[in-house]
């Protein structure tokens, strides 16, 4: 009886060895580009290899009938560790995690059926890890509440994404804390009174946005707090007369739009 199991075995081994063809495919330079095997219906199967062109590893994982599934791993150019996490279906699922090209890591979070959904983390390409973008997503697109950091770990950019895009108020910070800019945005643009700030606190500049251009009058300051220039823009681009004046008051020039 053991006789015939192992008979058995051995003649599906074989069938099996024979419904697959080994796949390999090179660059002009002769280096192997990918490695794997093929099925009776010529479709992927089991483990793939595919290499980047200096024939260093590019990326590892399975297929199943053709359709990628099962944990990836991608490789920089340079053989470091690119980034790594799990396909279902052909569709990225579960968490992933990438990393720069130095080897410092990069951003982690999740997919669902290949969409970015739930809270991702960013960061600087430096060695110490520090935190540049905490932001959401659904269904592959940004939504809720964003935060940007300094380097020094302080508040850079603070806003809302809706189905992708900015809305309500936006404002941007200097290193050290204090205010930059503020404004609104509504269905991805840059609409009504925006305003920015120098470091001290001082108004810079003043103004309307209308579909993310600047548009109407507009003032800008110098650091004193005196007018540098006054005029009006259409679509984002001068119009009519502009003046232009010196730190002390005194006007420097008019400029014909």
């Amino acid at each position: 009886m053991k006789k015939v199991v192992l008979i058995i075995a051995m003649l599906f081994t074989c069938v099996f060895a024979k419904a697959q063809k080994e796949h390999k495919l090179f660059y002009d330079n002769g280096i192997v580009k990918e490695v794997g095997q093929l099925n009776a219906n010529g479709k992927e199967t089991g483990q793939w290899k595919y290499y980047h062109k200096n024939g260093k590893l590019w990326r590892i994982g399975s297929f199943a009938n053709g359709t990628l599934s099962g944990d990836v791993i991608v490789y920089h150019e340079n053989g470091l560790l690119f980034e790594y996490g799990n396909v279902r279906n052909g569709k990225e699922n579960g968490r992933w995690t990438a990393f720069y090209n130095n080897g410092n890591f990069w951003k982690t979070g999740k997919f669902k059926d290949g969409k970015a959904k739930g809270k991702w983390k960013f960061y600087y390409e430096d060695k110490n890890a520090l935190l540049t973008d905490v932001v959401r997503y659904k269904n592959g697109k940004r939504e809720g509440k964003l935060k940007r950091f300094h380097r020094n770990g302080k508040l850079q950019n603070t806003g809302r994404y809706k189905d992708g895009k900015q809305i309500g108020k936006w404002v941007e910070y200097y290193e050290q804390g204090a205010l930059e800019t503020f404004g609104f945005f509504i269905n991805g643009q840059q609409e009504g009174e925006w305003k920015r700030f120098y470091e001290d606190g001082t108004l810079m500049s003043i103004g309307i946005y209308k579909e993310n251009f600047e548009t109407g009058e507009w003032k800008y300051y110098h650091k004193n707090g005196r007018l540098n220039a006054v005029g009006e823009y259409k679509n984002g681009k001068c119009i009519n007369e502009w003046l232009y004046y010196d730190d002390k008051g005194n006007l420097l020039k008019k400029v014909k739009y």
